[in-house]
């Protein structure tokens, strides 16, 4: 090693130092009492001078309230009175921080605020300044207000810093506190009991299904759904055709209703169709075969719905079988979903899978809450961390030493 090298190691390497967080503020304080009781015993000369000086100007100001004008102008008087009683009200009002820089902030508000008067105002104290001390005691406080900046840029800065780590030591506990009781309350959530429930429950679903009176009822199931696949594609066949023809059936209900048209089937049939009275219709082959005729001679509709109203009926030239077998099927479905409620198992199986849905449910909102423990956790573990790396920074700075400051 080089004379310029051991001369760096020797005046230039930082001291080393580790510490507790806990321990942070007395080792700090240890290490800078002199300059943290300077700086305390100054905060309080200064802040005990500023209450003087508070108090000389509301002495001031009520002597100001009884201000006599020596040339007797009443408006004087009366300016220099609502001057008095304003500023002494702000005077009252005024509560300056013990922390000093804060304190020193408050200060130059308080003057800010005290010396913006109007022009009438100015031009009053102007004229009565040699019977009144006020504008002296003014003068000292922006003095005491320079000597206060000046402490808190300077000396201030060890008992501030002092104070800082004190805080932060105060939060990291909070925090500690805070974290450990988050990882209790995670530790004390079990999902373990519902797991078990859960399990039991698939199980006994599943031996439910594997049952005979299961497979009896899942066939029935299966015979229900085709009927009812069979009853809706009637129903939309009968509905599709219908639809078609409305148009063409309307125009010759009406005017055979109105003796335009005569017309030799049963005209109350059609009319019924058209309202969806399937049942009440009965047979209608013959009529739908004259409705055809008559709605082409008596051009009722154009080339194109002719066709499509011919189309139309050929699909339901077994209108009545397919209303009956409609009649069939629904007599059919209501027997088959009798049965299937009437079953034992289909309630037994249901009532297992509302109780799986609970246990399910428990157990997700089981997992909700760790989640948020989990989240609140990292959160925690994130702010400790910030925190100390903050204290270390003003342990570094406040003792010029490498300080590695440790949780415990």
């Amino acid at each position: 090693m080089g004379l310029t090298d051991k001369l760096k190691d020797r005046f230039f390497s930082q001291e080393e130092l580790e510490t507790s967080y806990k321990e942070a503020p007395e080792v700090f304080k240890e290490r800078n009492l002199n300059e943290i009781e300077s700086a305390r015993n100054r905060a309080e000369e200064l802040r005990d001078r500023t209450e003087e000086y508070l108090q000389s100007l509301q002495e001031d100001l009520e002597e100001m309230k009884d201000y006599q004008d020596s040339e007797g102008l009443k408006v004087v008087d009366d300016v220099a009175e609502d001057f008095a009683q304003s500023q002494k009200m702000l005077v009252k009002e005024t509560d300056l921080s013990e922390k000093m820089d804060e304190h020193l902030e408050d200060l130059r508000e308080f003057l800010e605020k005290f010396n913006n008067v109007s022009e009438k105002q100015g031009q009053v104290m102007k004229r009565i300044n040699k019977r009144t001390k006020l504008l002296s005691v003014l003068e000292d406080i922006e003095s005491h207000l320079d000597n206060t900046e000046s402490f808190v840029k300077s000396k201030y800065s060890s008992l501030k810093r002092y104070r800082k780590i004190k805080s932060l030591k105060e939060e990291i506990s909070e925090l500690e506190e805070e974290l450990e009781e988050k990882r209790r309350e995670k530790t004390e959530i079990s999902t373990a009991t519902e797991e078990d429930e859960k399990q039991r429950i698939e199980q006994e679903i599943q031996e439910l299904k594997d049952s005979s009176e299961w497979q009896e009822m899942q066939e029935m199931q299966q015979e229900l759904e085709e009927k009812e696949d069979r009853r809706e594609e009637i129903q939309a066949k009968i509905s599709k055709n219908i639809s078609t023809m409305r148009r063409g059936l309307k125009k010759l209900i009406y005017q055979v209703e109105s003796g335009e048209i005569e017309f030799e089937g049963d005209i109350s049939k059609l009319d019924k169709i058209t309202e969806e009275k399937y049942a009440q219709a009965g047979e209608i082959q013959e009529e739908l075969e004259e409705a055809q005729e008559k709605v082409k001679e008596e051009d009722l509709l154009d080339i194109r719905q002719v066709q499509n109203f011919a189309e139309a009926a050929e699909n339901l030239s077994n209108f009545q079988e397919l209303v009956e077998e409609e009649d069939e099927l629904e007599a059919e479905i209501e027997v088959l979903e009798r049965k299937i409620e009437d079953m034992d198992i289909k309630e037994e199986v249901e009532k297992a899978e509302r109780d799986l849905k609970a246990v399910k449910d428990k157990i997700e909102r089981k997992e909700r809450e760790i989640e948020s423990i989990e989240d609140r956790i990292d959160e925690l573990g994130s702010s400790l961390d910030d925190r100390m790396e903050q204290l270390e920074q003003e342990m570094n700075e406040g003792l010029e030493a490498e300080v590695s400051v440790k949780e415990r």
